[in-house]
């Protein structure tokens, strides 16, 4: 064992845990061990290379969020597919090319084409890789809703805590993957604080702020107002200066989702007007804000562009939306029970946002018609709810 150290440069100790298959021993490792052994072996260090100098500018592409970039770059390394996945780096290859097509949410059959390899390969992985891989696997799980399958993926990421900038990502996903629960809105706040901190650390802006405006949704529903009104001048002087569009319109969500929840709906109308976001939020609270206020033509409207599409769908968002539709084509009995259904079932998820909105619609019929003990059951269900928050 002590010849072979020094003739392979690697000490008895990791020759040992390569025999005994407790490491992931590197393929110079495996090339070095092999060589003194006499066994042909040859690696392509050329391609090795390649990869190395694609691959990683791509890897930062993601981490820093220049995803425009990072297709060009993913288009680039996919030309040398074949050479890639069928060598000795094509865990390294697959992993990148995995990691691009989560974070800019390819198609399905895009993920899918390398996630499938690195399954079957994942024993093979170093703890580098795996970190990686955990990872990615997380968000995959998270794009199709399999949220418990996410949350554990996140949480081993960061117990790995090898690299902390994925760590701040699994941190913020992590957030991501609880935060329409309203029991668990201090812990999704805890990991965006962690992830605050990590990305700062890497002055890594457009992913710090995107883990701010995240912060922002929870002060509001927390009616921590004075720290939304700093975190949201901040984020939003920073998506000027940098011409962050996206980072801009989810940021403005926020004020109007403030504006409703402190019920000025005339200035959460004029905050959307201001700008179009597709996705079911925005016109949940513009079609909302409308209809609170009798503005039943305008909100006709605006459910008649929502069921044009929206991105990030959800469905108790999508049910409120419907039964507000209900009610301004003047299916009055199938809006009560619409509505009825939809509070019990965003009570029941933990839906902050679609609680509080469905059940103060609800309140409203309830009182309307004069059924009184109903109303006090409802207000006492949201009153628990608060408290859980608090």
């Amino acid at each position: 064992m002590r010849e072979l150290s020094i003739q392979t440069g690697l000490s008895p100790a990791h020759i040992s845990r390569i025999e005994r298959g407790l490491v992931h021993a590197r393929a110079n490792s495996i090339e070095r061990l092999l060589r003194v052994l006499g066994i042909d072996f040859h690696f392509d260090h050329a391609l090795h290379d390649k990869l190395s100098s694609l691959s990683k500018p791509l890897y930062h592409d993601i981490l820093y969020v220049d995803y425009t970039r990072a297709r060009q770059r993913f288009d680039k390394l996919f030309e040398a597919h074949d050479k890639f996945s069928n060598s000795l780096v094509a865990v390294d290859y697959h992993l990148v090319m995995l990691m691009t097509a989560v974070h800019l949410q390819m198609d399905r059959e895009w993920i899918e084409a390398f996630y499938r390899p690195l399954s079957v390969m994942e024993d093979l992985m170093d703890d580098a890789q795996h970190e990686l891989f955990l990872l990615e696997k997380g968000i995959y799980s998270h794009l199709l809703e399999q949220y418990e399958e996410a949350r554990a993926l996140f949480q081993q990421t960061i117990e790995l805590g090898r690299d902390s900038h994925l760590q701040a990502i699994a941190y913020y996903m992590h957030a991501i993957a609880v935060f329409n629960d309203y029991t668990r809105f201090h812990e999704a706040l805890s990991f965006l604080d962690s992830a605050v901190e990590i990305f700062s650390r890497y002055s890594n802006f457009e992913r710090l702020n995107r883990a701010k405006s995240a912060q922002q949704t929870l002060y509001i529903y927390l009616h921590r107002f004075d720290r939304f009104e700093q975190s949201y001048a901040d984020t939003m002087a920073y998506a000027r200066r940098h011409g962050a569009l996206a980072l801009y319109h989810f940021t403005q969500l926020n004020r109007a989702r403030y504006h409703v929840v402190r019920g000025n709906y005339e200035a959460a109308t004029e905050t959307l007007e201001s700008f179009t976001l597709p996705v079911c939020t925005y016109y949940l609270l513009k079609m909302y804000a409308a209809f609170i206020e009798g503005r039943y033509a305008e909100a006709q409207a605006i459910y008649e562009d929502y069921e044009h599409g929206a991105d990030f769908p959800r469905q108790t968002e999508m049910d409120l939306l419907e039964a507000m539709g209900f009610a301004v084509e003047g299916k009055e009995e199938r809006y009560i029970e619409a509505l009825s259904t939809v509070v019990d079932k965003a009570f029941q998820t933990g839906d902050f946002l679609v609680s509080m909105l469905a059940v103060e619609l609800y309140l409203q019929v309830l009182k309307q018609q004069r059924r009184y003990k109903e109303a006090y059951l409802k207000a006492s269900q949201y009153l628990s709810m608060l408290r859980k928050t608090k």
